[in-house]
């Protein structure tokens, strides 16, 4: 990529307030992990001591299954392994789950934002290659008949195309996002974003156990072996956030350089009002 900057150009400061916002966003989720887990630290040291408190219990309130303050006791110690759960790695877990939601969603607008300002991009199929002239782009007819404009619906075809690339490989998806946009990403930065996400994946849908999938999609990157836990701490958490905050960098670098005067861009853009 070109590492000059023309700020002149139609769409700069649209794209570089764009990028700023995302960069902010991902700092502030890396922040708040910081701040609870300094919190619960104090929290845990104003307990009685775990070791000799094992008798004591603590009043706290729940919601009961009306909504209503509903008063329950825990023990000295247990509160001791709940806080130190969550200082060890749930809260940076929870963490990355909003981190990689927000990365997610950026890689789609951006692909939503070109295939909108250049709809020929449509014929781009999920897994990165050109629609062959017997292939088609399926449209319902309920679909047409509920629109009201041509491009109403060019977006719901815009987002269904940026869904179903999501569920591709990583190869694929790497393949099909280089594809639309016209410049790629690094093939190392992807690859640790892919095991970010497989990380993710597994605390959401597999208890935090490595799997099949999550080495598949690791590939040799992968962290654990099949039916062990994945670790998930403050390093962990730091090196994720900034892998995904090269991602927005290295794609706003891009999409200056081959869309920085583009007008159809500016066109959606401001449509967007992304700024």
């Amino acid at each position: 990529m070109n590492n000059s900057v023309n700020r002149s150009m139609r769409n700069y400061d649209a794209l570089r307030k764009w990028n700023q916002r995302l960069l902010k966003r991902m700092n502030d989720i890396y922040l708040e992990a910081e701040l609870v887990v300094g919190a619960l630290r104090d929290l845990k040291a104003g307990l009685p001591a775990s070791d000799t408190a094992a008798a004591e219990r603590i009043k706290l309130s729940v919601p009961s299954v009306k909504g209503k303050d509903l008063k329950v006791f825990r023990k000295a110690p247990d509160l001791h392994r709940m806080i130190d759960n969550r200082i060890d790695s749930r809260e940076f877990i929870q963490s990355l789950v909003f981190a990689v939601a927000l990365t997610e969603e950026y890689l789609s607008d951006v692909l939503e934002l070109i295939i909108r300002a250049y709809p020929q991009k449509l014929f781009i199929s999920p897994k990165g290659n050109a629609l062959k002239d017997d292939q088609m782009v399926p449209v319902d007819v309920r679909e047409i008949l509920k629109a009201r404009s041509l491009a109403e619906i060019i977006q719901e075809q815009v987002s269904k195309r940026v869904r179903d690339a999501i569920y591709a490989t990583p190869k694929q998806y790497s393949t099909y996002l280089a594809s639309v946009v016209g410049f790629a990403l690094p093939e190392d930065l992807l690859r640790r974003f892919f095991e970010v996400k497989a990380t993710r994946d597994v605390h959401i849908h597999n208890g935090g156990l490595a799997n099949s999938i999550y080495i598949q999609k690791a590939g040799g990157l992968a962290r654990a072996m099949d039916g062990v836990v994945l670790p998930v701490d403050g390093e962990y958490l730091k090196g994720a956030i900034s892998c995904q905050k090269k991602i927005f960098t290295q794609t706003y670098k891009g999409m200056l350089e081959k869309y920085g005067d583009s007008e159809k861009v500016q066109d959606i853009l401001n449509y967007n009002r992304l700024t």
